[in-house]
């Protein structure tokens, strides 16, 4: 591999070795940021703090396996780190050797998490917690020494400006593997017949649906989150198969297919539930997708129509009531002033504090949900400023933020319901992200 070979990352492409850089410290900070919440640091002394390093004990591979945290985020961790090395020697180490250099780099994170953890009273540290980060990395360098050019190349096709069919191809694939990850997580898969037994003896197997799955907004909620998830599938099959261009029957088939495929192996999950309605709304998702692929290749300029504006005015209103339903903002009770007050005074305003609280699953799902909930803000933005140049993407996440901030200040005031200033922040990334990416569909759509 020679130095043309270094992985080029879009807007960095003038310096691709510094970019990538600042890319993995970036996702370093990030780890080190979920992993020492709420950073009320109290250090022992150093001979106490060397005495507990050394007493941390294994406990075992980690019970969810896969599920483990640690091992989620170190595969990242891993695959950059391996990368970052590549990049830095210029392609001239061999890629055992730079794999197995990102592996110990994401150990040695791993080790360093923990050591500090020590100093955070509301965590804890094992051996455990660091053979779980360093499979992670082990994982992530594997991807990279398998897959990492590849990967690369899609990141760069999709990133590149006025790169048309191909750049849409790789966004969509980049989605497809994104998609998978979520669509399986936390990886918790019975793998014995003792294991198997107990998960199916939960019950959480339905034919159709699931009684109690929070009202119907919930449910609803649920079913429109599976037909848009795999709504890019179906850009990416009509993309790639012509004939689900003109049959939406074999595109319904092909869905449903899917939808079998992802709830049979929820089947197997500790934590998965089974629903035969997700079945069909995955088939309705890449139906609507594929057809979505036709209506955009026979009119590109309709990416950026007028008429999206009407369109986007005449819903907002319904996104709006649904939104405020959906947080209980019209809740029938609210606070009084000092209950609001006392709401305020235990209210934490650090990102992601109150996903610590709760199991895997759900603070996945929960994020997954909220950023759905706000990317309608960003496509409203981009019909009302359909803009291929600018910064109206900033405009975008501002009216994200806004209306988060909106939602979550209902819910302060009524009562039983939990507000969350995460919500702001996820709410402006969706946002900017969709105006972004809607900007970047259309400039590839019109080099065509």
């Amino acid at each position: 591999m020679n130095r043309g070979d270094a992985p080029r990352v879009g807007w960095l492409a003038a310096r691709p070795n510094h970019g990538l850089l600042v890319i993995t410290l970036g996702y370093v900070a990030l780890v080190l940021y979920l992993s020492l919440i709420p950073f009320n640091f109290q250090p022992p002394p150093w001979d106490e703090w060397l005495e507990r390093v050394l007493a941390m004990r294994y406990y075992g591979t980690p019970i969810n396996g896969l599920a483990d945290w640690h091992v989620l985020f170190l595969i990242p961790a891993g695959f950059l780190f391996a990368s970052v090395i590549n990049a830095y020697s210029w392609g001239t180490l061999p890629r055992p050797a730079v794999a197995v250099g990102g592996f110990l780099v994401a150990a040695l994170l791993a080790f360093g998490i923990e050591v500090l953890q020590i100093t955070v009273p509301m965590r804890t540290s094992s051996l455990t917690d660091v053979v779980a980060g360093a499979l992670g990395g082990a994982l992530g360098a594997a991807v990279w020494w398998g897959a990492g050019r590849r990967l690369w190349n899609l990141v760069e096709s999709a990133t590149a400006r006025s790169s048309g069919r191909r750049g849409f191809e790789a966004l969509l694939w980049i989605y497809l593997l994104l998609y998978a990850v979520l669509a399986l997580f936390p990886f918790d898969f019975a793998v014995t017949p003792a294991a198997l037994g107990d998960v199916w003896a939960r019950g959480n197997q339905h034919w159709w649906i699931r009684e109690g799955c929070g009202g119907w907004g919930r449910c609803a909620g649920e079913a429109a989150l599976d037909v848009v998830a795999a709504l890019p599938i179906g850009l990416l099959l009509a993309l790639r198969v012509a004939r689900a261009r003109r049959s939406l029957l074999l595109a319904l088939l092909l869905g449903l297919v899917l939808g079998l495929v992802v709830e049979g192996l929820q089947l197997f999950s500790r934590s998965g539930i089974t629903e035969g309605v997700s079945v069909v709304m995955r088939g309705i998702g890449v139906v609507l997708g594929a057809k979505l692929y036709v209506v955009i290749r026979n009119r590109p300029r309709w990416l950026v129509a007028p008429e999206l504006r009407w369109w986007a005015l005449i819903l907002t209103p319904l996104y709006l009531a649904f939104t405020m339903y959906l947080t209980g903002v019209f809740a029938a009770e609210w606070n009084t002033a000092a209950a609001v007050g006392a709401e305020l005074e235990r209210l934490r305003f650090l990102p992601f504090y109150y996903h610590n609280f709760v199991g895997q699953t759900e603070a996945a799902f929960s994020f997954v949900m909220t950023v759905v909930m706000y990317v309608p803000v960003g496509l409203a933005a981009w019909c009302v400023l359909p803009r291929l140049t600018g910064r109206h993407w900033l405009w975008a996440a501002a009216l994200g933020a806004l209306w988060a901030l909106v939602l979550e200040t209902g819910k302060l005031l009524a009562v039983d319901a939990r507000p969350d200033s995460t919500s702001i922040l996820i709410a402006a990334c969706a946002a900017g992200l969709t105006y972004a990416l809607m900007r970047m569909l259309a400039a590839q759509f019109a080099a065509e």
